[in-house]
């Protein structure tokens, strides 16, 4: 049988039309989390590689809501909200910055976060990479420390005083998701500046970040009105009087302006929120100079 070259034209171009995706369907293979996974700091390689390892799983099952522990207005008390204060660093350096603040309902990725409390974020976040040092953001003292499961991992407290903070209530400061347990003592004294220990991803594998985990320190600051504590021995719990949260960028707060809550932090205008920060660098000078707080990781 004989086929005109018009006719077998026809139907090789059919052919290749039929194989040829429509523009819709190109659109729909396109990853739908790739501008989550860029970031303009120096952590867009680990949170790449977060991404695409949960996209190689095949991502995970998602989880049921958290129950909350008690209304809202519990926590709104204590002060689990959004503040608006935001870092200025010294100019001319590369500080680590926040890669989710305080009072934050979603992660860094832009995820809504799942909690026990609301979804509020009870501390700030800052990613790193496995094995950065931790600083302690002021003189102080090592109360507690541990390795906890999910969500902490391995974690150490300091107790800052107002005589090292120039505040009028003690701080309880946890660091979390430390890459190894910390090397100090309970009872240790640490100045501004010296390390606590070493930044990872203990307590964030296996949820939301996938096998990988999520590289980051988290940072609580819990407050009261005296250094009176007790602690959870086999818990990376500490109780104390009252057990306010204060975003830790309070800490760095011009003290002229009285703020020690976070309702007072909220209610300051926009331009006093924006919050000057000493810092340590990584070839040990303190800027401003004679600062007695820094930044808790160095910036070069």
């Amino acid at each position: 049988m004989l086929i005109s070259s018009s006719t077998l034209s026809a139907f090789l171009l059919g052919i290749v039309l039929y194989a040829m995706p429509n523009s819709s369907q190109a659109v729909d293979r396109a990853p739908s989390n790739l501008a989550n996974s860029v970031r303009d700091d120096s952590n867009t390689l680990i949170l790449a590689k977060n991404h695409r390892e949960k996209r190689k799983m095949g991502g995970k099952k998602k989880m049921g809501k958290r129950a909350a522990k008690a209304p809202y207005e519990y926590f709104e008390a204590k002060g689990l909200f959004a503040t608006g204060l935001v870092p200025v660093f010294p100019e001319g350096l590369d500080c680590p910055p926040i890669s989710s603040p305080y009072g934050s309902q979603t992660r860094y990725d832009g995820s809504q976060r799942n909690n026990s409390h609301h979804d509020y974020h009870n501390g700030m976040d800052i990613s790193l990479e496995p094995g950065t040092p931790l600083l302690a953001v002021a003189d102080g003292t090592v109360v507690h420390k541990g390795t906890a499961g999910q969500l902490v991992g391995n974690y150490v407290w300091l107790h800052l005083a107002p005589q090292s903070t120039q505040l009028s209530i003690h701080i309880f400061a946890r660091y979390q998701h430390l890459d190894e347990p910390s090397p100090l003592n309970v009872g240790d004294l640490v100045k501004a500046g010296d390390i606590v220990g070493s930044g990872g991803a203990t307590g964030t594998t296996g949820g939301h970040f996938g096998s990988s985990g999520y590289s980051h320190l988290h940072l609580i600051f819990s407050t009261g009105p005296s250094a009176d504590h007790q602690v959870s021995p086999d818990k990376p719990l500490i109780k104390h009087a009252t057990q306010n949260y204060l975003d830790p960028l309070g800490l760095y707060l011009d003290k002229s302006m009285g703020a020690v809550t976070n309702h007072a932090l909220r209610d300051l205008s926009s331009d006093q929120k924006k919050v000057s920060v000493p810092v340590r660098t990584t070839d040990g000078r303190t800027v401003p100079k004679g600062a007695n707080l820094v930044w808790p990781l160095a910036c070069q």
